[in-house]
């Protein structure tokens, strides 16, 4: 049977992971700051980052600023081992034009994530997430 603190933790976690759909989709560094423990390493098909401060300058570099993104992950399974957890979801992002009421849809891209975790006085932190595309339809 699970304990109380289990539970809380991986409804942390996936909160956390939930936290990091928004801030890929809106990029404010004080919520990456929140999320990403100060030595986290990225991978991507777009290259990668090591540090928060790389990490916060990378998702400014590899964003376009006329497009928005809605980055929807979804299907969060969580591994505990003490004050550490690793984590798998799927992920939907959908890419539309900025600056538009209502704008088309320009691509859909489906994504599978691999992150660890660490607990922190802060609270739990991202210290390594790995980003693997599936598939990509255009519109």
């Amino acid at each position: 049977m699970p304990h109380l603190r289990d539970i809380t933790d991986r409804a942390e976690l996936a909160a956390l992971v939930s936290q990091l759909g928004r801030w890929l989709d809106t990029g404010d560094d004080k919520e990456g700051r929140a999320i990403f423990h100060e030595d986290a390493v990225i991978h991507s098909a777009r290259g990668g980052a090591t540090g928060i401060d790389d990490i916060l300058e990378y998702s400014r570099r590899t964003s376009d600023d006329n497009e928005n993104s809605q980055h929807l992950i979804t299907d969060v399974l969580v591994e505990l081992d003490g004050d550490r957890a690793t984590m798998t979801a799927n992920g939907l992002v959908a890419y539309f034009p900025s600056r538009q009421l209502f704008p088309p849809l320009l691509r859909l891209v489906g994504l599978r994530f691999a992150f660890q975790a660490l607990r922190t006085q802060g609270g739990w932190r991202l210290t390594h997430a790995e980003v693997t595309p599936l598939w990509r339809q255009e519109a």
